[in-house]
């Protein structure tokens, strides 16, 4: 489908350079323009998120944007009011993603983008002729939030300012080509305050009766190196596996406090470190130690405990140090 217009944010535009731009820096608007975009919330948040398609765009076809930018940047420059940006933002997303101007909106869909542990979930009603609803809900660990919102249409796109319960969240739904949504929240904003942790309704969302996601594993997060070390975790382990897995919602390199050239990664499940975390520490030559607390036992925590080497009994330092974190709890 070829582009009629494609919108450029203020402030960075780079005609014939090819280069991407850059969101307007609020800090240096000058013109009347920039000025209403930095000062409308929404203006400014539509402004980010075609900043982030524009780069896209602009690495896989250059000339023709930039091209196109000129058309744009004289529609845009025209406008003399906050509604008249508004529209010209809205279709120049829509168009930039190639968006179809039918769509099917109803059913669920799910976050593809969110990492293990964490995820989202839309579920999209379609009650009345002119009327959309929708449900959404994001968790990351222990944490989640959730609420429900009617969604309004311009062109091909929904958006969702006016939340029926649950808060006061922006978002802005653009169909793909491919029959995905991809969505994006109004994270300067309001949404901000309700997500904590690394929470978001951004991403990539698919239409499923159930999350499509495949299974994660040690590996696929990148805590264990390869196949092989992830096989021989599983079968030191065993049915430990999916604990040490849903643990491993956050996760961090350590230090070998042993100098035994180990490479230790520290997890924990968002909302619960203090009492769900979980260490593993492996070494070249296929040593592994891996140590996981829960809740229960009588210091509040109870602590299972795994290791390949010959002496079971004997904790390695980092492990000693790591399990002194637990000692009051």
């Amino acid at each position: 489908m070829m582009l009629r217009f494609l919108p450029l944010l203020a402030g960075s535009l780079l005609l014939g350079s090819g280069l991407p731009v850059q969101a307007l820096d609020c800090g240096r608007a000058a013109s009347l323009m920039e000025n209403t975009v930095c000062d409308v919330p929404e203006l400014s948040w539509l402004d980010r998120v075609f900043s982030n398609a524009f780069n896209d765009e602009v690495l896989r076809d250059p000339p023709g944007v930039t091209q196109r930018v000129t058309a744009w940047a004289a529609t845009r420059d025209a406008c003399r009011s906050a509604a008249c940006l508004r529209g010209v933002y809205l279709t120049g997303i829509s168009q930039l993603h190639q968006s179809p101007q039918t769509f099917d909106w109803e059913g669920q869909w799910w976050n593809t983008s969110a990492t293990a542990g964490n995820g989202g979930r839309i579920n999209i009603k379609h009650p009345a002729k002119w009327q959309y609803r929708m449900d959404v809900e994001a968790w990351g660990g222990s944490h989640r939030y959730d609420f429900t919102s009617s969604l309004d249409f311009y062109g091909s796109l929904a958006l969702s300012y006016n939340p029926v319960w649950g808060g006061d969240c922006g978002l802005i739904l653009i169909p793909l080509p491919d029959g995905r949504l991809k969505v994006s929240s109004d994270q300067h904003g309001k949404c901000d305050v309700l997500l904590p942790g690394i929470m978001a309704f951004d991403g990539i969302y698919m239409k499923a009766q159930a999350d499509p996601r495949p299974q994660a594993t040690l590996q696929s997060l990148g805590i264990l190196p390869d196949k092989a070390t992830d096989e021989r975790f599983r079968q030191l382990v065993g049915s430990d596996y999916a604990h040490y897995l849903a643990t491993a919602t956050r996760f961090v390199y350590g230090d070998d406090q042993d100098n035994l050239g180990a490479t230790v990664v520290t997890m924990w499940y968002e909302g619960m470190a203090n009492r769900r975390a979980a260490i593993v520490m492996y070494t070249p030559d296929g040593n592994i130690w891996a140590m996981r607390v829960e809740p229960g036992g009588k210091q509040g925590v109870s602590v299972h405990y795994a290791t390949t080497a010959q002496d079971k009994q004997a904790l390695p330092e980092t492990l000693k140090a790591w399990r002194a974190r637990f000692a009051d709890r």
